[in-house]
């Protein structure tokens, strides 16, 4: 019994001993503050266009390829930095079958693509993209146009550079059976199918919203490496051209989106 009581003594002791010591260590502790700061300024740096292969990289547009725009933005940094250029070059007058023509891709083989360029604060208003494409008319007289002309955008994508997120985008109407046949037509590279889903824009000046209500920098893409070559196609009508060139006026819209209740 007297071993037992000597035992429990010496712990007792031990415990004293350790919470004395961790009482001196805190008392010998001292803390102080300092700060540290950044500021960030708006961007001097300009527009780079990038490359719709590697948005990591920059882009030089071919001299007829595109539209750059460095300058004029909107809500204080948000620009609709370059749109693309479609040349569907030189054919046959047919007044027997409608067509379909694909048009040339941007400078080495890369898709032609549509880039918003987001410079504001985080938290900014959103955006939206719309497109209107004006009717196909002859150059030398205003009076001849390609009537019931249209223009499709297969295989988008929406690379979000901001995001560093890349997603595909679903057209409002399927491709269907005539329009797949005449791509396929064309030129056997196009794979397209009826199911698919595609903007079928008419060239009547009409409104089509391509991306809706997002914000920070983006290229919109038609097609990537493999298939940019079939991604834009004008669609003509058969009994509908004469021996001219046809010009059609095509806008772009970025504008910022419509707040709740507005």
């Amino acid at each position: 019994m007297i071993k037992n009581k000597r035992n429990m003594l010496i712990l007792g002791t031990l415990l004293s001993t350790t919470f004395l010591s961790v009482g001196q260590i805190s008392a010998d502790t001292l803390s102080s503050h300092s700060n540290g700061t950044v500021t960030f300024e708006k961007s001097t740096d300009g527009i780079k266009v990038l490359d719709p292969n590697d948005n990591s990289k920059e882009f030089t547009p071919g001299t007829t390829d595109g539209t750059v725009n460095k300058t004029d933005n909107i809500d204080n940094g948000l620009y609709l930095s370059y749109v693309p250029n479609f040349n569907f070059n030189t054919h046959k007058v047919n007044q027997i079958r409608d067509k379909v023509f694909f048009a040339n891709t941007q400078a080495e083989g890369r898709p032609n693509f549509v880039q918003v360029s987001d410079l504001r604060s985080k938290n900014s208003s959103k955006w939206t993209l719309g497109v209107s494409v004006g009717a196909f008319t002859n150059t030398k007289n205003a009076n001849d146009k390609l009537d019931g002309a249209s223009l499709i955008f297969r295989n988008m994508m929406d690379q979000d550079v901001t995001a560093a997120t890349n997603t595909p985008v679903a057209g409002p109407v399927s491709l269907g059976d005539k329009f797949a046949s005449l791509m396929n037509t064309q030129n056997t590279a196009a794979n397209a199918t009826s199911g698919e889903t595609v903007y079928n824009m008419a060239a009547d000046g009409t409104s089509n919203i391509l991306v809706k209500a997002t914000n920070g920098t983006h290229l919109l893409t038609a097609g990537n490496q493999s298939n940019a070559a079939v991604s834009v196609g004008l669609y003509v009508p058969k009994n509908t051209q004469s021996e001219a060139t046809y010009n059609s006026d095509i806008t772009w819209t970025l504008a910022l989106a419509p707040t709740a209740g507005n």
